[in-house]
């Protein structure tokens, strides 16, 4: 979990590190346009929230945020594509991956926080939920340094890896959803052997 968690953490960073550099950068507009993706980020997010909640609340939390990767994988593809595409296309382009990019979030967020909580063992929670905080100390701490080198190398190519990670967190989070072969056993606080 706390790899895949990995995943939406880099994919959580390109609104503040990547979008405006590629808007300006890449795209050659304004950095209006950036804010303007920003201001419908949060729009979106406050009005489809509860919404969206609603709709993915009968299915399971795995299957919920592996759709909210492969989402993040199609917005970030269509963010690769649009370097040198015409004018109407960027525009459009960039409306539809954002709008993509936001649903993905509201997609998988609940479900994120349910099983960052649902898999940890109740005499171990804290640790647990102090590994999956760690995932986002580090995701948030590499990102800048990560997604500004592979863009000098090419627009493309922060786009391509965050499309790969996300793509390589959905077999890991649907493997949650299978029993471990092994599985430890953990004492309790009476002393006796429990099985996770």
């Amino acid at each position: 979990m706390v790899t895949a968690n990995l995943s939406f953490v880099l994919a959580s960073m390109a609104l503040s590190v990547l979008i405006a550099l590629h808007v300006t950068e890449a795209l050659h507009l304004g950095a209006s346009v950036a804010g303007a993706l920003l201001v419908l980020n949060g729009l979106q997010v406050v009005a489809t929230q509860s919404p969206v909640s609603r709709l993915v609340e009968g299915v399971r939390p795995t299957r919920a945020v592996a759709a909210g990767a492969v989402l993040n994988a199609f917005a970030f593809a269509v963010f690769a594509l649009l370097p040198g595409a015409p004018g109407w296309v960027v525009g459009a382009g960039l409306i539809a991956a954002m709008l993509v990019y936001n649903l993905a979030e509201t997609v998988a967020t609940p479900g994120r926080e349910e099983l960052s909580v649902a898999l940890a063992h109740p005499a171990r929670r804290g640790r647990y939920l102090a590994v999956n905080q760690l995932s986002w100390s580090i995701g948030q701490a590499l990102a800048p340094g990560l997604l500004t080198l592979l863009f000098v190398h090419g627009p493309a190519w922060p786009w391509l890896f965050l499309l790969a990670a996300s793509l390589a967190a959905v077999p890991a989070l649907l493997r949650l959803e299978r029993p471990t072969t092994t599985v430890p056993d953990i004492p309790s606080e009476n002393g006796t052997l429990t099985r996770v």
